[in-house]
């Protein structure tokens, strides 16, 4: 099976109006491949809201950990061992254990002390998507959103709303001693791929858009929000009688970023 031509897939993200308010980044990332036959990977990472450039880290792990999944499928003539849960896990953990290492490896060579490095650069969750010819994995390390055929599963939010991050495995935090289990990659969901038929992977922004369903776009009669960067523009006009200036602000206010993946129609 070419996965190129059963699945198409489409992708975005916005920086949130809060972040744009006090000068901050888009601090989530996305990765998803241009060109993919039988292993397809997509990732979501949204850096942690507390560090000023935990973008550095989403944005240079989630190509890295989506094309390390690919490159290691790659390696097998057949991928119906992930159907096992066990397998599965196993495979992740070896995909965590080469994002980690080299985080490591980075972080010492930042010069500095490397847990300074991975608090201030790499502290980020982690959503993702492997498609293979017979099965479809749907994932996380932290807080975001996914659907799969319509089944929407929420992951977090998490007390004083801090997730779990993949850095948090190099540096001490109380999850290392209280629930080490959450600094693994989660699996939500095991599909047969023959059977699905589209699916949606998030940050935790995605809850905003949603609430924006039924809002109209900043500055236009229109309710829909099929675009990220339409329905958190900030529009503003010109009240000449009362002589100032009103503005209309976009609807999400944190980053929101997705990726979505559905089976091609039939000719």
């Amino acid at each position: 099976m070419d996965l190129q031509q059963v699945f198409q897939i489409a992708g975005g993200s916005v920086i949130g109006k809060d972040h744009i308010s006090i000068g901050k980044n888009n601090q989530d990332a996305i990765f998803y491949p241009e060109q993919y036959d039988r292993v397809l990977s997509l990732i979501v990472c949204d850096g942690c809201g507390g560090q000023p450039h935990s973008e550095v880290g989403a944005k240079l792990f989630a190509p890295l950990i989506g094309t390390a999944i690919e490159r290691q499928l790659g390696r097998y003539p057949d991928h119906s061992f992930l159907r096992e849960t066990g397998r599965a896990d196993a495979f992740l953990k070896r995909i965590k254990d080469d994002a980690l290492a080299y985080m490591r490896m980075i972080a010492i060579n930042l010069g500095d002390s490397m847990s300074r490095a991975v608090n201030d650069l790499f502290l980020f969750t982690v959503v993702g998507a492997i498609i293979t010819e017979e099965v479809s994995i749907f994932f996380s390390l932290g807080d975001g959103v996914i659907f799969v055929n319509g089944k929407r599963i929420q992951i977090g939010p998490w007390p004083n709303n801090e997730p779990p991050y993949l850095g948090y495995n190099l540096v001490k935090s109380t999850l290392n001693d209280e629930n080490p289990q959450l600094l693994n990659f989660h699996i939500h969901e095991i599909a047969a791929t023959q059977e699905l038929e589209h699916a949606l992977i998030s940050s935790d922004g995605l809850v905003y858009l949603e609430a924006a369903a039924k809002k109209t776009i900043p500055g236009r009669p229109m309710t829909s929000v099929g675009y990220l960067n339409i329905v958190n523009e900030t529009r503003q006009k010109i009240d000449w009688m009362g002589q100032k200036i009103e503005k209309e602000f976009g609807h999400l206010s944190d980053d929101a970023t997705l990726a979505v993946i559905r089976r091609r129609p039939a000719q």
